[in-house]
Formats: structure tokens, sequence, C-alpha cells
């Protein structure tokens, strides 16, 4: 969610709560390294938009920053975007991401993430706007 939108460079604020999906129950743990929040998702929405990347000497799994932005809305309570101008609203002005960096996000992971994650009428909603 906005940990990895923020590793991508897409929302400039800093996110001290590493934020993951996970098939198992969601869970929150204080840790001396920081805090770190497991939210359930479903199996279908969970293997969405994977990516792995291998940076020195580590590798790992990390949502793409279209399934990152879903993840975000679906798990967002009071998100609710309806038409693409609420949409545009969202991204600028509650997650301060810019259009010109949403616009280049890839519509078939919106597209399948609608098929089978929560909010599926925000998300398409996203895609109408992506593709305006």
């Amino acid at each position: 969610m906005s940990s990895a939108l923020r590793y991508y460079g897409l929302i400039p604020e800093e996110v001290y709560v590493m934020q993951s999906m996970t098939l198992k129950h969601s869970r929150d743990f204080d840790t001396p390294v920081g805090r770190f929040e497991y939210t359930y998702i479903s199996k279908d929405a969970f293997s969405v938009g994977l990516s792995s990347i291998k940076k020195n000497e580590y590798a790992f799994v990390i949502a793409t920053p279209e399934k990152a932005l879903c993840d975000l809305i679906a798990n967002s309570p009071g998100v609710n975007l309806r038409y693409p101008k609420d949409a545009a609203l969202y991204l600028e002005e509650d997650i301060r991401m810019e259009l010109s960096d949403f616009k280049q996000m890839n519509p078939a992971i919106l597209d399948e993430y609608a098929k089978v994650g929560k909010k599926a009428d925000s998300i398409r909603t996203l895609l109408k706007l992506l593709k305006q």
C-alpha cells in the first residue's frame, strides 16, 4: 500500500509503517525497527500485480505500483471513488500522487484487480480516469 507507493517514489510523504498484504489473519506488530501491519486479502487478489526485485544481496516481493494503489483504496475506509473526478481528487489531494505518474500505470493490472478485489467499482473508476 503506502509503503510500496513510497518505494517507487509515487507519493512524497515518508511512510513510517511497513504495510503488507497477507493470506492469513490481519495483525500488527510493533518492533524495535518499526511498525508492521499485515492486512488480509483474498488469494485471488493477492496474486495480482506482484513483482520480484533483487537489490544488492537481497531479493523481495513487492506490489507493483498499480497493485499498491488498488490495495490502498480497497483497504481504506471511507474511500469510494464514484466518478473520475473523485479519483483525480483522491490521487492529487489525499495521497498526493502526480496524475502524470498515475497515467503511466498499466491498465491491465487495474482491470484484473477489479475482477477479484474489494471495491471493484472504485477500481473501475480509476480505470476510467486512466483511459481519459
